[in-house]
């Protein structure tokens, strides 16, 4: 497994690599803070990056647990799937965006 950024306190899971003809090639991936790993509600976001591990950028906010990136065929969208909890850390809604 080859880490995608220094950060490491970033567990990168779910990667999803966008491979198109004339292009340099992204990753959308799922990040989880390592200190979070045994609690109840995870704060889970997506980013991009580079191939190259450059450029990268956070897609969602620390408010919805995402996960699940995946690029459409042109590359021009990314989906994923948001999991919104409750006040008790209760699952209540899943809905992509």
């Amino acid at each position: 497994m080859i880490k995608l950024t220094s950060d490491t306190n970033l567990r990168e899971q779910q990667p999803f690599i966008l491979d198109m003809p004339d292009s340099a090639g992204k990753i959308a991936y799922t990040g989880v803070n390592r200190s979070e790993l045994f609690h109840t509600c995870l704060t889970a976001v997506i980013y991009i990056i580079n191939i190259d591990g450059s450029g990268q950028v956070k897609i969602t906010d620390d408010e919805t647990e995402a996960a699940k990136p995946m690029f459409f065929p042109d590359g021009r969208y990314l989906a994923f799937v948001g999991y919104i909890y409750d006040s008790r850390m209760e699952y209540i809604l899943k809905s992509p965006r």
